[in-house]
């Protein structure tokens, strides 16, 4: 009878801890406990919990890359053209090389983001687990 017992409420008991669970919805939406929370409140919740988790959260915030890539492009792209008009074609080719390397990290700018967000989730919920 302990047995049955036992057996029949191990489900509900499993599903409710499941429920504890951090999971990704987009880029700035994080479900937890059936709640939709944001980034700053996942932030909130795993300092007390995972500080691998904080870290992840705190540098999805920012987009170290971006930033940068703004500011070089133009002035690779005035390089090359200043090489090759000085006849360095190694040099020109080379800086435009760079340059253009440089645009397809903005075809997708969320993958950083989205990266260290499941990066948080997946500490969160392992130091969950072990709590």
């Amino acid at each position: 009878m302990k047995r049955l017992l036992f057996l029949l409420m191990m489900p509900v008991v499993c599903s409710g801890q499941a429920k504890e669970e951090m999971k990704y919805l987009n880029r700035n939406k994080i479900e937890y406990n059936g709640d939709t929370i944001n980034l700053k409140k996942a932030i909130e919740l795993s300092e007390g919990i995972s500080e691998d988790a904080k870290t992840s959260f705190l540098a999805a915030r920012l987009h170290p890359v971006r930033g940068v890539i703004f500011i070089t492009l133009p002035l690779l792209t005035k390089f090359g053209i200043d090489f090759i008009k000085r006849e360095s074609y190694f040099g020109g080719v080379a800086f435009l090389y760079l340059a253009g390397a440089q645009t397809f990290s903005l075809i997708d700018p969320d993958e950083w983001k989205t990266t260290k967000i499941e990066e948080g989730i997946k500490a969160f919920n392992e130091a969950k687990k072990d709590s």
